[in-house]
């Protein structure tokens, strides 16, 4: 939606993600995020951001699909899945 460049795409796109389950940012996520941050922000620069993505991934257990596998790799437990071009 960020990138979004009028009403007409945001709509597109609220369309196309409805298709797809919602996962809230919890307490337990908010541990785990600290947790990932404090364990991977200095040695491998993990964001805040994907420390999020990364926590719900590892508590829902989801596979991560990312074309940014490298900003991941390191996590611990985490499956990652990168489609192909």
């Amino acid at each position: 939606l960020q990138g979004s460049k009028s009403n007409k795409e945001k709509h597109t796109i609220k369309k196309y993600l409805s298709r797809f389950p919602v996962f809230y940012h919890t307490p337990e996520v908010s541990r785990l995020t600290i947790s990932l941050i404090d364990d991977y922000s200095n040695s491998h620069g993990l964001t805040l951001p994907d420390a999020q993505i990364a926590a719900v991934c590892l508590l829902n257990k989801l596979v991560l699909v990312t074309y940014n596998v490298g900003d991941f790799k390191f996590i611990d437990g985490l499956s990652l899945l990168r489609p192909d071009l």
